[in-house]
């Protein structure tokens, strides 16, 4: 009898060290997925690079930075004007998002719509810069609001509530690079790694 008892008990714990295993199995699996969506949604620039925007900059620059912003944002105007002497060697993915009023969300998809973005870019920014109200919102179709409105909710993801939101590679290091706010030129550049 005592045999049988060590046979159960081996059985016992044969089974238990199963369903143990596949609990655990299954655990890593949960865990192992939930790192994949974490670092998913954690990547600035991976995200980024699924949003709508517009290029602006040289086209065969190796360096790539995307700038979330508001057309109502005037700090988002000054970086704008900041990028202007580093387009040489950096192409900047300007995203728009409505964060700020129900202009914000018209407007974004008008630059969308247009034939030349960069364009209507710098003559809204110059317009809002000195007073305006800058773009008309006269174009921009459903699927242009739609896709603005995937650009915040990307933002969103990201944890990000302001604007400008810059996120890329830094040239030197490699890392991922990000800055909430406007920079001056020089500051920009030294974030980049350029």
């Amino acid at each position: 009898m005592r045999a049988c008892l060590t046979l159960d008990r081996r059985a016992a714990l044969g089974a238990l060290i199963g369903l143990a295993a596949a609990a655990l199995y299954g655990c890593d699996a949960r865990v192992e997925n939930e790192k994949k969506r974490s670092t998913r949604l954690g990547d600035p620039v991976g995200l980024a690079q699924t949003a709508a925007g517009f290029s602006v900059g040289s086209p065969t620059a190796r360096k790539v930075a995307y700038v979330f912003f508001d057309m109502q944002c005037p700090h988002c105007g000054r970086l704008w004007q900041a990028t202007k002497p580093l387009q040489d060697r950096v192409r900047f993915v300007w995203i728009p998002v409505a964060l700020l009023n129900d202009a914000s969300l018209q407007q974004g998809a008008a630059i969308l719509a247009t034939q030349d973005p960069g364009a209507a870019m710098e003559r809204h920014e110059a317009d809002l810069l000195s007073g305006g109200k800058g773009l008309v919102a006269t174009s921009g179709t459903a699927a242009e609001r739609d896709k603005v409105q995937a650009n915040t909710k990307l933002l969103e993801l990201l944890g990000v509530q302001s604007v400008p939101y810059i996120a890329g590679r830094n040239e030197n290091s490699d890392r991922v690079v990000t800055q909430t706010g406007t920079l001056p030129t020089k500051e920009l550049a030294a974030l980049l790694g350029i």
